[in-house]
Parts: C-alpha cells; structure tokens; sequence
C-alpha cells in the first residue's frame, strides 16, 4: 500500500473513473495499448473462473502476470492492485476476502482503456 490508499481500495473510492497508461497519448504505444486492454475481459473471465473454483493458486499466477504486463503497459495502479491480491493469497488469506479482493480486482480491471475515448477499448467479461 503506497501513500496510505490501496490500489483496490481506490477502485472503491472513484468507480466511475477511467484508467488510462502513462502512454496513451504516446503513438508508439497505440497499437500495443489496444492489444492489452483488448485481452482483459478473457483475463477477469480466466480470474472470475478460477476464483469460484476456489484455485487461488491459478488466480495468483494470473494475477502475477497481470501485475507484470500491466506495469509494462503503464498502467501503474492495476500493477499495484495485482501486487495486493497476490500478497493476499500468499499470506493465506481467508477465501472470502480473497473472493471480495478478486471481484473488486476484476472491476478495477473493467475501467482500464486503451485511449483518450469515454467509451471502453473492450467489452467487460460479465
């Protein structure tokens, strides 16, 4: 948790704002952005799965590789929303928290976007 708000908590607080890459408005990034936010909703549908399977081992690797591609991507606070959600399942938290942690995780996700435009890159995975 930096500066005392967690990444998932700030998805609580501002449900309503988009989340955008430090390179969005970066043209090289463009093509590459797009493809991210595009494989999201097979992402939050891989982790909504496999939460309700109870496999906090496969949402952990997952989440791993979120925390990984989304930091490469620029998108700072889904990184760090990762990272906490990561920390939870190794530090055996109790699958109900785990399972509150993985939905707010999956709707912090649903607000990322690829550019400048109001509307989503992609559709959200219900």
């Amino acid at each position: 948790v930096r500066g005392g708000v967690s990444a998932l908590m700030f998805g609580e607080q501002h449900p309503e704002k988009p989340i955008y890459s430090v390179f969005s408005d970066d043209p090289f990034y463009s093509d590459l952005l797009e493809l991210f936010v595009v494989a999201i909703p097979h992402r939050i549908q891989h982790l909504k799965t496999s939460a309700q399977r109870c496999d906090w081992e496969e949402v952990r690797r997952t989440v791993h590789q979120f925390k990984g591609s989304a930091a490469s991507y620029g998108f700072g606070t889904i990184s760090l929303a990762a990272a906490e959600l990561e920390q939870a399942i190794r530090n055996r938290t109790p699958e109900s928290v785990l399972a509150e942690m993985t939905e707010a995780f999956c709707k912090l996700c649903c607000r990322v976007r690829s550019r400048g435009a109001d509307q989503p890159a992609a559709t959200p995975a219900s």
